[in-house]
């Protein structure tokens, strides 16, 4: 198959970071380093070879991607954990934009926020959903620019549960979930689903990153969403950064209660 790949070679056998359900390995093929992310399967061996092929497909629709701001994708690696599956990318020296952004006092945030922007607009276009759109998922390649990771990974996140019916199966980042991921429901909806709609709401909550910096326990942040509240406005960003307030109209668009509306 064009998408598997050979010749991978871990650097360490321990994982460099760790998600609710991967592990990224730091990993060396072509004398280049890559990320190897490995995701954690817990399922009886039919449901596992069902996730399997579901991650085959996924992997197949990441290949075709091609934009500035989406992280390139260079293949399948089934070797390294044999019998499951690892998606190889390239290593982003840079991390994060968390991090990059904390270590590089001169960085132009409305220009990495755009970057944002463009790169979730061009998944929306090709009819892909993020679906778990905040910070960590967001990284910084070695010319300073935006890529995008991980969109579309949240569809595994039942397959990587032992139990689940447990309250962890829709994983995802409480602070930048929108309340219709939290509340269905109260929605008129009858199961969870992310949507276009509900990367949106995120995006707004990428730019203070983090959202509701000010509440430290989650279950709040869950009551204060459930009361309709969002994210309050900070004097600065935690980079010292302040927050534009013609930026705020932008945010509480995006924040609209009404999905469409956003």
């Amino acid at each position: 198959s064009p998408l598997l790949i050979s010749g991978i070679q871990l650097y360490e056998k321990h994982p460099i970071a760790g998600g609710g359900f991967a592990d990224i390995y730091l990993a060396i093929l072509d004398e280049k380093p890559v990320a190897l992310k490995h995701l954690r399967i817990f399922k009886l061996h039919q449901d596992w070879l069902k996730t399997n092929h579901r991650f085959v497909r996924e992997a197949a629709i990441w290949k075709e991607l091609d934009h500035p701001n989406i992280l390139p994708f260079f293949g399948v690696d089934a070797a390294t954990f044999e019998p499951h599956l690892c998606m190889v990318s390239p290593w982003m020296e840079n991390g994060d934009i968390l991090g990059y952004c904390t270590n590089k006092a001169t960085t132009d945030i409305t220009d990495l926020l755009e970057q944002v922007a463009l790169g979730l607009g061009y998944l929306h276009q090709e009819s892909i959903v993020h679906g778990d759109l905040c910070g960590n998922n967001i990284l910084v390649d070695d010319t300073g620019r935006i890529r995008l990771s991980d969109f579309d990974l949240a569809v595994f996140d039942d397959a990587t549960q032992s139990n689940p019916s447990s309250s962890t199966s829709h994983h995802g980042s409480v602070r930048w979930m929108a309340p219709e991921l939290h509340f269905p429901r109260d929605f008129g909806l009858s199961q969870f689903k992310r949507t276009f709609s509900t990367d949106v709401y995120a995006y707004a909550c990428v730019c203070l990153e983090p959202p509701f910096m000010e509440i430290t326990n989650e279950a709040e942040v869950l009551i204060e969403i459930s009361k309709g509240l969002r994210p309050g406005q900070p004097s600065t960003l935690p980079v010292g950064r302040v927050v534009a307030e013609s930026l705020w109209a932008i945010f509480h668009q995006c924040w609209n209660k009404c999905p469409d509306s956003r």
